[in-house]
């Protein structure tokens, strides 16, 4: 998998020893999906928002396209534009403004 960069704030290897097999390989899997699909993308590691994987074109912090964050029973793909989205199926979640999500 290829990556423009990953940030000094983690790597990513290393976040996902954290997490149990299939959160990791979920995890791996949506960071590997958004990479392929979003030119240019900058995934960033976060320890300190309970392992936060951000991906977006661009390093800022506050900024983000995706948001991947692994729980114990599940994965979120967070959408940093959600609320703006068609989803006639139905498959994001949230208040209705900002960010969606789906597990």
């Amino acid at each position: 998998m290829s990556m423009s960069r990953l940030d000094a704030d983690g790597d990513l290897d290393q976040l996902l020893a954290l997490h149990a097999g299939p959160q990791r390989e979920i995890e791996r899997a949506l960071v590997a999906l958004v990479v392929a699909e979003l030119p240019g993308a900058v995934v960033q590691v976060d320890f300190r928002n309970k392992g936060a994987i951000t991906i977006d074109s661009t390093s800022k912090r506050r900024d983000f396209a995706f948001a991947i964050l692994a729980h114990s029973a599940y994965v979120n793909l967070q959408l940093g534009d959600g609320a703006d989205l068609p989803d006639p199926a139905g498959l994001v979640e949230g208040p209705g403004s900002g960010s969606g999500t789906s597990r």
